[in-house]
C-alpha cells in the first residue's frame, strides 16, 4: 500500500462558549429551548508538509518506513510488509474538548489486485511511538477512525472504515472490492454506483467531524456519515496517530 499525506493536515478542537447562563467544560453537546450551543476554536493545526525533506512541524515524529519525501508523508511504499506511522503530539496545552475536525488528502492505491492492509487514524494519551503491528485497526482506549482494505473472511466487512471509541463500534460502512459482503451492504454514491475505498490515480479528500456527539465523514466526495449519534467521551492533550501497513499484498 501506498499510504500518502500531503496537502493540507488541518486539526481544529471545538470548545463550548457559556451561554443562557449555563458552561459546558467538558464539551458534551447541550441543547437549550431547543436551540443549540455555540462553539469557538479552541486550538489548531496545520501542516501542508510543502518544505524540504524532513522539514515538518516539531509536534510530528515519523516511524518505521513513514518517510517525508517530495512533500508528501509516505506511511508506507507500494511494497509487501511495510508498516509505518505519524505521531502528533498534544498541540491544545493539555486543553479538553470533545468536538473536533480534521481534513487531510490521502492517497491508496497502486496496490496489487486484492489490497492490503488499509490505514487508521488514532487519538488518545496511550498511543505508541512507534509502528502499530495491527496498524489498520488502529491503537489504544480512545477513538480510533479505520480504513480496513482487506478482507480477512468469516464476519470481516471489509474493505470498510469503521470508527470504534473505547474498543466499541459506533459506525461502520463497507467498500466495494475483493469481498464476500453482500452488494447492498457496500456503498453507492448518488447515481448508484459502487465506490472503491483506493484508486490508482486519484488523491482523497477526507473532512472527519465530531460535534456534539455525532460523526460527520466524507470521503472521496461522498458523504460517508452524516451527523450518526456515536458514543464517545473527553479527550484531554491527546496524541494523534495515522498508521499503516502492507503484508503479502499490498496498496
Amino acid at each position: 500500500m501506498l499510504v500518502g499525506l500531503t496537502m493540507e493536515l488541518k486539526l481544529k478542537l471545538i470548545k463550548n462558549l457559556i451561554r443562557w447562563g449555563v458552561t459546558v467544560s467538558t464539551l458534551v453537546f447541550v441543547m437549550l429551548t431547543g436551540r443549540a450551543q455555540d462553539f469557538v476554536e479552541i486550538a489548531s493545526f496545520f501542516e501542508d508538509f510543502n518544505g524540504d525533506n524532513g522539514e515538518f512541524n516539531e509536534l510530528i515524529s515519523l516511524h518505521g518506513n513513514a518517510r517525508h519525501h517530495k512533500q508528501v508523508v509516505k506511511i508506507t511504499e507500494s511494497r509487501t510488509s511495510q508498516n509505518g506511522s505519524m505521531l502528533i503530539q498534544d498541540f491544545a496545552e493539555g486543553a479538553s474538548f470533545s468536538s473536533f475536525e480534521m481534513s487531510f488528502r490521502l492517497f491508496m492505491g497502486s496496490g496489487s489486485s486484492s489490497p492490503a492492509d488499509g490505514l487508521s487514524i488514532s487519538i488518545g494519551n496511550d498511543l505508541p511511538e512507534q509502528v502499530v503491528p495491527d496498524a489498520e485497526e488502529g491503537a489504544g482506549e480512545g477513538m480510533r477512525i479505520c480504513f480496513d482494505a482487506w478482507d480477512s473472511g468469516l464476519d470481516d466487512l471489509a474493505p470498510q472504515i469503521e470508527v470504534l471509541y473505547a474498543g466499541e463500534s459506533q459506525a461502520s460502512q463497507s467498500f466495494s472490492g475483493p469481498t464476500d459482503v453482500p452488494a447492498a451492504d457496500r456503498f453507492k454514491d448518488e447515481d448508484g454506483k459502487f465506490v472503491m475505498m483506493w484508486h490508482n490515480r486519484e488523491w482523497a479528500d477526507v473532512k472527519i467531524r465530531v460535534f456534539g456527539g455525532k460523526l460527520s465523514l466524507q470521503f472521496r466526495g461522498h458523504t460517508i456519515f452524516d451527523k450518526k449519534p456515536i458514543s464517545s467521551g473527553a479527550f484531554k492533550a491527546p496524541q494523534w496517530l495515522f498508521a499503516a501497513r502492507t503484508g503479502g499484498a499490498y496498496q
